[in-house]
């Protein structure tokens, strides 16, 4: 006998990496647009916004440290 219990009718969730909610909002950013996040550097961010963009071309992102934290533009 199994110790695991079936179960019916179960609704399967909405496709997502890993099924998270991204943290930015990368996909509604229009070209021209830029995001402000406080606290951050370039460096810290990683590749945050180019491996999402790698991933859903054709956008593309360019970040830079301001004062207080990263601005990133999307330039594609």
């Amino acid at each position: 006998m199994t110790e695991f219990k079936i179960e019916k009718s179960i609704s399967i969730p909405p496709t997502g990496v890993g099924g998270r909610v991204g943290k930015y909002p990368w996909a509604e950013m229009e070209v021209g647009d830029s995001l402000f996040i406080p606290g951050k550097t370039v460096y810290s961010m990683g590749s945050t916004p180019s491996g999402w963009a790698a991933r859903h071309p054709p956008y593309k992102f360019l970040c830079r440290t301001v004062d207080g934290g990263v601005r990133v533009w999307r330039i594609a």
